[in-house]
């Protein structure tokens, strides 16, 4: 990427009549559904509209990550009109190519990480229509999701650093921006960050703390290695007990889901495209299909009772395959949160038009 990005804060929608591949990427499923919804009801019929986040069962996010590429990536068909919706699945592994591009606020290493979807690739000047210099549109309000996830300090010190820029230059701009933002130099007690920094440190203490119980000792010549060495002993399963005690990445406890309905003795997937008996083991070729079907979960209520909703259909202990997926069962009243699996949408957990906490 070596273009100019022009930086606006603008609220929540493009104002402008859009003639170009543009793109908005949201830090949470909740707001890129909103969004998306909004997009359906309000935007014109010659308008390509595509989302993509990770809420989707994994045989249709590949579908939708095929379209994207077929018009944004290198080689692609672009429209004359589209938007594009997601999260950060956009940012992190398409290669994918927009004339205009809205980012919700997010730490500064991600913002440019995103902006490298502006411009990226070499086309001639009329496929871009009006937009021949990349714009980066900045969403600034914050809601408790955009927090939570972040940290409200290093936002803060992101915005704080856009502000001062009514452009930047990349690649000359990354190390400043950067450097600018994770300054390890502490706010003084008075500095209206400083509640905010204290919060974001007390966490990084907590988490070295947590990373010091999972080292092994340091090796002991006098002392054969597997004695100085603490045992983890746990199971090949990223679900299990086990396994999140001896993870390192810090992240939201997860799940892997394959949502279903329950008919009876029989499990069937919502679009109705196969069915499963539950009182045995499935085929190979059966597995493999429900898999196609699974999503990650990291909703924490939910995740948090289906962990305490152990299944006991063979369909899921008996398959070797599936053994470490758990169903959610649609249309179920058991739930703590009303969850619908829309197809245009993905998975939706709540109603819609809230902000869910811990998406």
């Amino acid at each position: 990427f070596g273009g100019v990005v022009a930086l606006d804060a603008v609220s929540a929608s493009f104002s402008r009549p859009i003639t170009c591949g543009a793109c908005w990427m949201t830090n949470t499923v909740k707001r890129a559904q909103q969004i998306y919804a909004h997009l359906l009801d309000m935007a014109p019929s010659d308008v390509a509209l595509d989302l993509l986040h990770a809420q989707f069962p994994l045989r249709e996010r590949e579908k939708r990550e095929k379209s994207i590429r077929d018009k944004y990536g290198k080689d692609g068909q672009r429209p004359t009109k589209g938007i594009v919706v997601g999260t950060q699945v956009l940012e992190q592994s398409l290669d994918l190519d927009f004339d205009v591009m809205m980012t919700d606020l997010a730490p500064i290493d991600l913002v440019l990480q995103r902006a490298g979807r502006l411009h990226r690739h070499e086309r001639e000047a009329g496929a871009r229509h009006a937009h021949t210099t990349p714009h980066l549109y900045v969403n600034t309000p914050l809601e408790t999701a955009d927090k939570k996830i972040y940290g409200e300090y290093i936002l803060a010190r992101t915005l704080a650093a856009l502000e001062t820029r009514a452009f930047f230059a990349l690649p000359e701009d990354y190390r400043p921006l950067i450097e600018a933002v994770y300054d390890e130099t502490p706010p003084d007690a008075g500095d209206p960050l400083y509640a905010a920094w204290h919060t974001l440190e007390s966490q990084r203490i907590k988490l070295e703390d947590e990373a010091e119980l999972r080292l092994m000792d340091a090796p002991d010549p006098d002392y054969p290695f597997y004695r100085s060495a603490k045992p983890q002993g746990f199971k090949e399963d990223e679900d299990s007990s086990g396994w999140l005690a001896a993870q390192t990445r810090w992240g939201q406890e997860s799940l892997t889901v394959i949502p279903l309905i329950r008919e009876g003795e029989t499990a069937r997937t919502p679009a109705g495209d196969m069915t499963a008996p539950l009182n045995q083991a499935a085929k190979r070729e059966t597995q493999l299909n429900l898999l196609r079907h699974s999503l990650r979960l990291s909703h924490q209520t939910l995740v948090k009772y289906l962990k305490t909703q152990p299944e006991t259909a063979p369909l899921f202990t008996e398959s070797a395959l599936l053994r470490a997926c758990t169903p959610l069962w649609l249309e179920s009243d058991a739930l703590p949160v009303a969850v619908t699996l829309h197809p245009d949408l993905g998975l939706v957990i709540g109603a819609l038009v809230e902000e869910e906490n811990d998406d």
